[in-house]
């Protein structure tokens, strides 16, 4: 109510000095009130329609902020879940290479598959590359699908490669060709094994 008493107030005081004012006349001051009232009413709604209008841009602006933050937190979340997938293959691969080929470290640390590395030792068996419990060549090659973002498993057979590859012989193609070109590199560098 005292916004809408105010304009009033001062309509009231403006009519007081208009007509107290000499030498002009009534027409001309109650028409100058008039203008005076309305651009006073138009000013307010303005400034109104203007806050209004903040208040929805500040909306859009916090909806898309929030968009934004959501499209992050998705994005974010499946680079997460499909590097932990790719652990979790990794990490089952070398599980099942172990089992298969029966070699895998005891709860104790230093004992495998019932003796100790001191017994295995005194048996004329070469500890240190015992230990080795998956071959380097074989580990690199993992390594490196992993790093690359690739499956560790086989999705697909790529003997017979039909016209139309599906997405699984693809990467299969890809995992090839990665792997290819890392062991030629590796062949071009120069080592000093004798």
């Amino acid at each position: 109510m005292a916004v809408a008493q105010e304009p009033l107030g001062r309509l009231l005081d403006l009519f007081y000095s208009l007509f107290a004012c000499q030498g002009s006349d009534l027409l001309t001051r109650v028409c100058l009130v008039a203008a005076w009232w309305t651009l006073s009413a138009l000013a307010k709604q303005a400034k109104i329609d203007f806050e209004e209008q903040i208040l929805r841009e500040k909306r859009y602006h916090e909806q898309i902020a929030v968009e934004r933050a959501q499209a992050c937190y998705k994005k974010h979340y499946s680079i997460c879940a499909e590097i932990l997938d790719q652990i979790v293959d990794l990490s089952t691969k070398v599980a099942d290479y172990r089992m298969l080929t029966n070699k895998s470290l005891s709860r104790s640390g230093g004992e495998r598959q019932g003796q100790n590395l001191e017994e295995k030792d005194k048996l004329g068996k070469n500890t240190e590359t015992d230990i080795l419990l998956i071959p380097y060549k074989l580990m690199h090659d993992w390594k490196e699908l992993f790093f690359n973002g690739k499956p560790v498993y086989e999705q697909a057979s790529v003997k017979t490669l039909p016209a139309n590859p599906s997405r699984e012989q693809l990467i299969e193609l890809e995992k090839r060709d990665l792997l290819d070109t890392n062991d030629y590199e590796e062949y071009k560098v120069p080592t000093n094994m004798k």
